[in-house]
């Protein structure tokens, strides 16, 4: 990914356009949603980059991406961003502790925003 790709997806993500998206999917029953990212640097393979709640994501995703280098200290991406490829984008609802349900957003990649909107419910993927 290009270091403009990753500010763009910083930006995507932190100046609230996913919560227009997340109304859309919202589910009464549960008390919270989380943000969970997961990153590809080969194909494949996805990383769980973190949870973060709406309202802490741009500062935490931020010291983050700085304390992993993929950004400067002013808060640019980085060369060290080339090693992405794709990041993805869930929603995951809770219920107390536990993620009941998730929905994959979209995921971002050098060719921008591809939407998915697969819903999952975890709760019917628990072991009992």
């Amino acid at each position: 990914m290009k270091p403009q790709q990753l500010n763009e997806f910083y930006r995507l993500l932190c100046n609230g356009t996913y919560k227009n998206v997340a109304t859309s999917y919202a589910i009464g029953r549960y008390k919270t949603m989380k943000i969970c990212l997961y990153l590809s640097c080969e194909p494949c393979s996805f990383i769980e980059y973190g949870d973060f709640l709406p309202l802490s994501l741009p500062n935490e995703l931020c010291e983050i991406f700085m304390q992993d280098g993929y950004f400067d200290e002013q808060g640019t991406a980085t060369e060290k961003a080339q090693r992405m490829l794709v990041w993805q984008v869930w929603l995951k609802y809770y219920n107390d502790e536990e993620p009941f349900a998730a929905v994959h957003l979209f995921d971002f990649s050098d060719d921008g925003v591809a939407q998915s909107g697969e819903f999952v419910d975890l709760g019917n993927c628990r072991e009992e």
